[in-house]
């Protein structure tokens, strides 16, 4: 990206100083400007929706005005004979008008005797249970009824203008109800084809949030705005009247107006779009930024034309300054020609630069100081640079790999030291940053704890010439001065011989050296780690402590190395009594243990320990000798007889000394709830 000079900041800087003053200043007008405008659309639309109130609760209680007149005029001969009911009411044209769904006479008992649009199906019907018809006998007074489907083919929504007709006791005699079509051409119908504006409107609602009327008719009768979806619909049903902006049900941004009627409980709103009720805002802002970009535009080019000649000489020593950085030409000292702040700069400069020279030649000494150290040092090294190509392949690193650094010295072959077929070395990872595919290129890995961002990983490889060596290696990348990674280093040492001695002590730290099988030690850590498991997984462990009889004899005639002949060849019998999953262990003298995971029961248990058993009483042949062995066997099971890892060995140790006790070369089971109840010769 190109850098701004001099001379166009300040231009900038002084055109943006006098747009600021302006924008301030037409801001706060503006701001003044829009809150009166918006206070004016509230006032305006609010006065409108009480009007139109206002207005339907006057046509509302003249149709009220209306059914009760003609309630009035009713006689007790009409209400007894409905052919004259009915012919009276089709003679009503001034409520037949205001009631476009009907005129309706029902008895007291609910039953319809006379009316004006009645359908056949509608004589039979039983209204007492009707709402509106309950709500009129409860109070005996004219009520307006809550907005329903009309039974009628048509199945608009109505809603019905009720009149109690008494008789000579005050007694409801009949019922007189109007019904005006909320989808037809009455008064309340006409409602939903004004406008407030292009595209704003008015709707009705109750408070139990049905629509009473809405320009879009499929949601008449719906309760469609869920609690929240509409901030002010929610205050106006909690009693809030008046104007302000809201989202509505349907997210779009309106400017909202609510009133309630006097005449019953409905709520009369308006809705008109931020979008249209604020076009004029808009524009406004519109002429506004287009005056502010012109004045801007002049203030720019009158500053840019002064600032030109003022800064000519400061931008003829900056050009020169660019083509000495940009390598163009060398040095040159730059002309004094003023004592003025450009002179002061000038020399400045010509200074500077003789100090960058002698830095530049301090830097490629040290430069070369540093490749040669790499070269020469004992601990193999190799450098990358951002390609992946090997930039330093010192010799220790050919001794190690076998690969000479002409070899890969300007490619990107060093995986070649390493693997059969291109991958990343751990130099690539510190290049690249990302340290995915680690796990699959290295056994063992880690972020260093003494260099940052630095990595470190340990594996074994096949070097060349076949030789198999385990290796640490050690990498990190180099930034430059703007902190971005130009290279990566990485050291390898080599680990054979002190991983081969970790092995063997950890073999000698684990497994018995007669007979090769788990220790003490590592047999306690796989059976907390089985009854772990099987405490967690719900299954069946069992353990086997197992003491060898006649074994004493054998170290008495023969000798202990004609023992440690016999103890070995006890662990490989045993090793094939069992599964792969299933350890054996030699825990001290003569004594075995088997943990058996994931086993059935104690049948299954007593399964291999009949196994054990058979397989132990054929002779041991050494030489020409025969040595004959039994073996006592005591049984613990996990969860039966506890969890815990110790109380097994426990109990399985005293179940063998049970069996020892009672005739030896046998086995025994640890008393519990798992083990079988039936009494056999080998169940203590």
């Amino acid at each position: 990206m190109r850098h701004l000079s001099l001379k166009t900041k300040m231009a900038c800087l002084v055109s943006l100083l006098v747009a600021g003053i302006l924008l301030v200043t037409a801001f706060v007008a503006a701001g003044y400007f829009e809150k009166k405008f918006r206070e004016s659309i509230a006032s305006h639309q609010y006065s409108l929706v009480s009007a139109m109130a206002a207005e339907i609760d006057s046509k509302l209680l003249s149709a009220q005005a209306q059914i009760l007149a003609v309630a009035g005029g009713m006689s007790a001969a009409m209400l007894a004979d409905p052919v004259l009911a009915e012919r009276y009411l089709t003679g009503q044209p001034a409520a037949l008008q205001t009631f476009d769904n009907g005129i309706f006479l029902f008895s007291a008992e609910g039953r319809l005797l006379a009316g004006t649009g009645v359908e056949p199906h509608m004589r039979d019907m039983d209204y007492s249970s009707r709402e509106y018809f309950r709500e009129t006998v409860r109070t005996g007074k004219p009520s307006i009824s809550r907005p329903i489907v009309s039974i009628q083919k048509h199945e608009h929504p109505i809603i019905m203008l009720t009149v109690p007709i008494p008789d000579g006791n005050g007694e409801m005699t009949a019922l007189l109800v109007g019904s005006l079509d909320l989808l037809g051409k009455n008064f309340l119908a006409r409602l939903i084809d004004l406008k407030v504006g292009e595209k704003g409107y008015l709707y009705l609602f109750g408070m139990d949030r049905t629509m009473i009327l809405h320009p879009d008719r499929s949601r008449i009768l719906r309760k469609d705005v869920p609690v929240g979806a509409n901030r002010l619909f929610d205050r106006a049903i909690e009693g809030f009247e008046g104007s302000g902006e809201t989202v509505n049900s349907r997210g779009l941004s309106v400017f909202a107006s609510f009133r309630k009627l006097q005449s019953t409980d409905w709520i009369l709103a308006a809705n008109y779009p931020l979008v249209e009720a604020y076009a004029p805002i808009t524009q406004a802002r519109r002429y506004f930024l287009a005056g502010l970009a012109g004045m801007l535009a002049l203030s720019i080019l009158s500053v840019w034309l002064f600032m030109g000649r003022l800064t000519r000489p400061l931008l003829q020593i900056a050009s020169s300054a660019r083509a000495i950085g940009e390598g163009k030409e060398d040095f040159q000292p730059l002309p004094v020609a003023a004592r003025d702040e450009i002179g002061v700069l000038a020399s400045a400069l010509n200074r500077m630069m003789m100090v960058i020279e002698q830095q530049q030649e301090a830097i490629r000494e040290e430069k070369e100081f540093a490749e040669n150290l790499l070269e020469h040092a004992a601990a193999p090294v190799f450098v990358i640079n951002a390609e992946h190509r090997v930039v330093i392949w010192n010799r220790a690193c050919e001794e190690l790999t076998g690969i000479q650094a002409a070899e890969v010295k300007g490619t990107d072959g060093h995986w070649r030291a390493f693997y059969e077929q291109s991958r990343h070395c751990l130099a690539d990872f510190a290049v690249s940053g990302e340290a995915e595919g680690l796990s699959a290129a290295y056994e063992r890995y880690d972020r260093s704890t003494l260099v940052q961002e630095g990595l470190r990983a340990e594996g074994w490889r096949v070097m060349a010439g076949g030789r198999r060596r385990y290796l640490s290696f050690n990498a990190a990348p180099i930034r430059n001065m703007q902190g971005k990674i130009v290279a990566a280093i990485q050291t390898l040492e080599d680990l054979t011989e002190r991983k081969e001695a970790e092995k063997r002590l950890e073999q000698m730290a684990h497994f018995d050296a007669v007979t090769n099988l788990p220790n003490r030690a590592l047999f306690f850590d796989r059976l907390e780690q089985a009854v772990a498991a099987a405490v967690r997984y719900g299954h069946n462990l069992g353990l086997l402590y197992l003491d060898l009889d006649g074994f004493k004899q054998v170290n008495d005639s023969a000798g202990h190395d004609a023992g440690d002949q016999i103890l070995a060849a006890v662990a490989r019998r045993l090793e094939k009594c069992v599964r792969r999953s299933d350890t054996v262990a030699r825990v001290g003298g003569d004594e075995f243990t088997v943990i058996l995971t994931q086993v059935a029961g104690d049948a299954e248990t007593r399964m291999v320990a009949g196994r054990i058993l058979d397989a132990l009483a054929v002779p041991f042949v050494l030489g020409e000798r025969t040595f004959p062995l039994g073996v006592s066997i005591g049984i613990s099971l996990c969860p039966a007889n506890g969890s815990d890892a110790d109380s097994l060995v426990k109990q399985a140790d005293a179940a063998m000394y049970r069996v020892k006790g009672v005739g030896k070369n046998s086995y025994g089971f640890y008393p519990g709830e798992s083990a079988c109840a039936d009494a056999t010769a080998n169940h203590v």
